[in-house]
């Protein structure tokens, strides 16, 4: 009679992750003993233990390093995206960005940090930059003058993302103190509400939006371009209501929901004794996600690299540049060293100068 086959689980990393970020789960060393990782592709002998509850489960260092890096970036983004934080709006063009200010104090990030066995280095401003801008609510995020401020792709931000040469306009009007504060931001206007209700849940994609030729914007009061649903919009603010969309079309491409998006190619580098693996997408590696835009019926969309760019940080990917046709992107996720916004200013400057991409 012959045995039947027993499927034994696939675990990941994203698995451990969801293991050791429970409340009093830690990862410790491990005992010296015969043990094999358990990731299931991985072969090297364990050196550590994650303890949860009553069950262990062993790891080799490379993963245990992975694991502790990723987890220490969604604990730290979490602890600060979670802090109290003052609201300030800057003009950028015609539309206005908010951005969150809070002070820093990390010892009670470091001891929650501790407590779950993860004590190799201190939270300092790489660690902080590299974890808060790598949540996928998040598209920038920068230690001023002892003082981080983010932005959250959340409303009121939900329709507008900044390429990376505006981020850098928005550092410049922080340090020169060319904001005003808010109490809290008006939600003119969000993309969620606007689509609800205007969807073929059979064929899975947007309806037509209409072309109206009178009346007036809901937002502005300028002369309506486009009508969805009940809403009139002009130009503008259709286009904004679209690519607050797209943010989520993008989530939802790099999480392999709609389709799965690979980098061209992979630059392994070192950098101030740091180890990073730096992604490489063209135009060519999100062109699903331009079919995609042609199928929900997003008219005046002109998707081009630079374009691609505003919305490919908010995947997990701290932070991003576009050299020629490409975009080089960083992100903590891949077992990385953290890094702070100006050793990735330099890292791209250095990328470029040595042609890593020709």
């Amino acid at each position: 009679m012959k045995k039947k086959k027993v499927t034994k689980e696939k675990i990941t990393v994203v698995d451990l992750e969801e293991k050791l970020i429970q409340e009093g789960a830690k990862i410790l060393p491990a005992e010296a003993s015969d043990r094999l990782c358990c990731i299931h592709d991985c072969i090297d002998n364990a050196h550590y233990k994650i303890i949860n509850q009553n069950e262990e489960t062993y790891v080799c260092s490379v993963h245990a390093k992975e694991l502790k890096t990723v987890v220490k970036a969604k604990i730290t983004a979490d602890y600060f995206l979670e802090k109290p934080s003052t609201t300030l709006v800057l003009q950028l063009g015609d539309y206005n960005l908010y951005v969150n200010q809070t002070d820093i104090d990390c010892d009670d990030l470091e001891e929650k940090l501790s407590e779950k066995g993860i004590e190799e280095n201190k939270v300092d401003k790489a660690v902080i930059e590299s974890s808060v801008a790598t949540h996928e609510n998040v598209t920038y995020a920068d230690v001023i003058d002892g003082r981080l401020y983010y932005i959250s792709c959340l409303p009121p931000n939900d329709l507008y993302f900044p390429t990376s040469s505006e981020l850098f306009i928005v550092r410049e009007k922080i340090k020169s103190g060319d904001y005003d504060i808010v109490e809290k931001p008006k939600v003119v206007l969000n993309y969620k509400n606007i689509y609800e209700g205007f969807w073929d849940d059979d064929e899975f994609k947007a309806l037509e939006p209409k072309r109206a030729y009178t009346g007036s914007c809901y937002v502005c009061g300028k002369p309506v371009s486009y009508s969805i649903g009940k809403y009139n919009l002009c130009k503008n603010h259709f286009m904004q209501v679209q690519q607050g969309m797209l943010k989520d079309i993008f989530i939802d491409a790099f999480n392999g929901v709609l389709c799965h998006i690979l980098p061209s190619d992979l630059l392994m580098v070192n950098f101030n004794g740091k180890d990073l693996d730096i992604e490489v997408y063209n135009l060519e590696d999100l062109s699903e996600i331009k079919e995609i835009i042609r199928d929900y019926k997003m008219k005046l969309i002109n998707f081009n690299i630079e374009f691609a760019e505003r919305f490919i940080r908010c995947p997990e990917i701290a932070f991003s540049a576009l050299i020629d046709d490409r975009i080089v992107t960083y992100t903590c996720d891949l077992g990385n060293d953290f890094i702070t916004k100006e050793e990735w200013d330099e890292i791209v400057r250095r990328i470029i100068e040595k042609g890593l991409l020709d």
